[in-house]
């Protein structure tokens, strides 16, 4: 009996209460950092990040908490968050990770004046059916809205809304390169106006109509005329290639009714614009290469007579001479308090 008593008595002592298991302490994973948000004022930016995440650690736990804190108003530059924890047991864990905001950026000039002929000044044949001698044709018909110039200043309106830079819409139906020379003085001088900073040229279709290569010279030597009179203005100038023609417009099935065949500069526009490309890096000024933004699209970018664009065309033109002005004339110094007295503009709808 004794025996027995010991054997249970010894294995009673044997047996111990399992213990739990104390967790490691509390570890915290900070977010990646986020993208360099623009300023929307002197002051900085309104900036939105995603939370730091925490493993481990006795409950409660305390955090995570970010300073500065996630929607916070943070200056222009570098700024550290620091995001922290702590657990029951009072051991903490850190961790950092960096905001960028960045200055708005803002263009070294802001009046630009478009020249040109009516592809500058935006016509658009498929919005025009009239009858004409009992006959429906297709017109030549202006819409300013949807012109180049037009998109050209929503482009930058969006971008530099710092800012208020307009594109002055110059162009005339029309028009030949002899004409636009001796236009020209007076669109960059206009009375009680304040004159264009920046000279934006888009010319030339109308001499190539007639098809004869005779006229390419003269053409590109009036152009290179008129890159010399906006330098002796002392403006930049930017220079653009002609968009493709189509020469098979107005021909074949579902050909629109009225349509008038303008496409006979059609051969002629590659090498016009080849030596426009010569004279614009002999003269030093922005080549904007119009041609290749287009890719050889003369379906939807060009309108039923062959030669002019239609209105995503024209914004395909605008978003060229963008990207060119963007590269060329942004610039990286940081705003002063005055520069954003403009109020905030979106993009404008596109009427279509």
């Amino acid at each position: 009996m004794v025996l027995l008593v010991a054997g249970i008595s010894a294995a009673r002592c044997s047996d111990s209460p399992s213990q739990p298991t104390d967790p490691a302490a509390p570890h915290i994973v900070c977010p990646a950092a986020p993208a360099p948000f623009p300023a929307t004022d002197p002051l900085g930016a309104v900036v939105t990040y995603n939370p730091a995440t925490v493993a481990n650690g006795t409950p409660p736990i305390s955090g995570p908490t970010c300073t500065p804190a996630s929607g916070s108003k943070f200056p222009i530059g570098s700024t550290t968050v620091a995001c922290t924890v702590s657990d029951a047991r009072a051991r903490t864990d850190a961790c950092t990770f960096t905001v960028v905001v960045q200055a708005a950026p803002t263009l070294r000039v802001t009046r630009f004046v478009a020249f040109g002929d009516s592809i500058t000044a935006g016509e658009i044949v498929g919005e025009g059916l009239v009858a004409q001698g009992g006959v429906m044709v297709r017109p030549l018909l202006v819409d300013p809205f949807l012109s180049y110039p037009a998109d050209l200043t929503r482009d930058l309106a969006v971008r530099y809304q710092a800012q208020s830079p307009f594109v002055t819409n110059a162009g005339v139906s029309g028009e030949t390169t002899t004409q636009g020379a001796a236009r020209l003085p007076s669109a960059l001088s206009p009375v009680n106006q304040q004159p264009p900073q920046v000279l934006l040229l888009l010319e030339g279709a109308n001499d190539l109509g007639s098809g004869n290569p005779s006229t390419v010279t003269p053409a590109v030597l009036n152009l290179d005329a008129m890159v010399r009179t906006g330098k002796s203005h002392g403006l930049p100038v930017f220079v653009g290639t002609l968009p493709p023609e189509n020469p098979n417009a107005c021909s074949g099935a579902g050909v629109p009714a009225g349509c008038v065949f303008r496409a006979g500069g059609a051969p002629l526009v590659v090498p016009f614009n080849n030596a426009v490309r010569l004279m614009a890096a002999s003269e030093g000024v922005t080549l904007v290469d119009v041609y290749q933004a287009f890719n050889g699209n003369v379906t939807t970018l060009i309108d039923f007579d062959g030669l002019h664009p239609t209105a995503a065309g024209y914004q395909v033109i605008a978003d060229t001479y963008f990207a060119a002005i963007r590269q060329t004339l942004e610039a990286s110094a940081a705003l002063s308090p005055d520069a954003f007295g403009a109020p905030l503009l979106l993009p404008l709808p596109r009427r279509r």
